[in-house]
């Protein structure tokens, strides 16, 4: 079955093919919730560098690298896509390497010998995970017609966070029940072969079910000069005529490295602050997830009446006072309070960004903008990071306490969120 203008139309809005499409957001949370955000980053401070600064270092530069990766080929191969007509085998392709990587993720001893090829195999894997969400959400216009994007995406990436949690509760399991061999740290390398299957368990609903676009007649060498050609005229065109995309991107460009900057450098910033162990860093994963979740299905419901935009705006000024909170706690508990007030904002945030995307772009040009809104994600990806880095270095060069200089450098997050609220504020809502 090829996904076609009938079968945007069709009832009901959950059948089989749009069930295993959902079903990919469920099944590629896992990695980033347990591999990028909690588990195994923590592992690879504590277990495998075994040195705060240098880990935060390597870890930076890696995701950075990885990101920076994405953001070239992202709009490259979407644009290639979007002449070859199919979308699938390529979620499939970067799912399955991706799935591979994380494997090899448990051969990663605590041992510093270890750290590159740890960081290597990290950032291959974020590669391809970053590159099948491209795709995937290409799919999403291709599925169901206009009025109802916004319920399917938003269901599909609640689902997600629904999927972390489950998986963080499996792996919560698995560390506290399974014993240590000969101090290796067993049972959290264990974690990443749940994720694994988890990934691949779950993908399964979309090879099988998941229609896909016709595959157009052109070759993959017309496709591939007819893409980039079309990439330029796309990138010329929206300077020129469709100013109200380019802001739309420009605005998530800046939110969404606050929001990356949270997920990448939360769990390293709690631990280092509040001296969590492992344990504790996943409960407090589940609790944010299960909040994360909740907030992008609540949000899912209203947000064809409440408009795509203002969810975003909204989820922004959350994201900003939930967060301030958050890091000018004095204690853990509260500051698992407000990250929970937090994660209520993240799912719709990112949920309503894919489906403005949805909105905005034609039909014709889907695989092709989505890369540019993984662009847009990306492009500056390692400014969060950075400043962040930047203004803990700085605090510390004015021997503030340990503290005081964690707190004052994650809040190099919160100029990043403002600026794309201004940016946002000039963006015309397609709804």
């Amino acid at each position: 079955m090829f996904a076609d203008k009938a079968y945007r139309e069709s009832l009901p809005l959950f059948n089989r093919g749009r069930v295993g499409w959902a079903l990919f957001d469920w099944a590629n949370q896992a990695f980033t919730t347990i591999v990028i955000t909690w588990i195994f980053a923590q592992y690879f401070a504590d277990g495998i560098v075994q040195d705060g600064v240098k880990s935060q270092s390597l870890w930076g530069a890696g995701i950075g690298a990885s990101a920076f990766v994405v953001a070239i080929l992202a709009p490259i191969l979407g644009s290639i896509a979007d002449r070859g007509g199919r979308r699938r085998p390529w979620v499939i392709g970067f799912s399955g390497a991706c799935i591979l990587l994380t494997c090899g993720l448990y051969f990663m001893l605590p041992n510093p010998q270890y750290a590159i090829a740890a960081i290597v195999l990290v950032g291959i894997a974020n590669i391809c995970y970053e590159m099948a969400i491209v795709f995937n959400n290409a799919m999403l216009a291709d599925l169901v017609d206009r009025p109802r994007l916004a319920k399917l995406g938003g269901i599909a990436w609640s689902g997600g966070y629904i999927g972390g949690l489950i998986a963080l509760v499996l792996c919560l399991v698995a560390v506290f029940t399974l014993s240590d061999l000969e101090g290796t740290q067993q049972p959290v390398r264990l974690t990443n072969i749940i994720v694994a299957i988890w990934f691949a368990a779950f993908l399964i609903p979309f090879v099988v079910w998941t229609p896909d676009k016709k595959p157009s007649e052109v070759s993959f060498k017309r496709a591939v000069v007819d893409g980039l050609s079309s990439l330029w005229r796309t990138l010329r065109g929206l300077l020129s005529n469709d100013k109200n995309t380019f802001l739309f991107l420009l605005g998530r460009m800046s939110y969404t490295d606050g929001v990356n900057t949270i997920f990448v450098m939360g769990g390293l910033y709690a631990t280092a602050r509040y001296g969590l162990s492992t344990q504790e860093l996943i409960l407090f994963g589940i609790l944010l997830n299960v909040f994360a979740g909740s907030g992008g299905m609540v949000f899912a419901f209203f947000e064809q009446g409440f408009g795509t935009k203002r969810v975003i705006m909204t989820s922004i000024v959350g994201l900003i006072l939930a967060g301030s909170a958050m890091l000018l706690s004095p204690s853990f508990m509260m500051f698992a309070i407000f990250g929970c007030a937090l994660g209520v904002f993240v799912g719709p945030i990112q949920q309503a960004s894919r489906t403005m995307m949805a909105k905005l772009a034609p039909e014709e040009a889907q695989g092709e903008l989505f890369g540019l809104y993984a662009l847009s994600g990306k492009a500056t990806s390692a400014l969060g990071p950075g400043l962040v880095a930047l203004m803990t270095a700085m605090a510390v060069s004015w021997n503030w306490s340990d503290a005081g200089a964690l707190v004052f450098g994650m809040f190099g997050v919160m100029p990043f969120m403002a600026a794309g609220f201004v940016i946002m504020l000039f963006v015309k809502s397609p709804d």
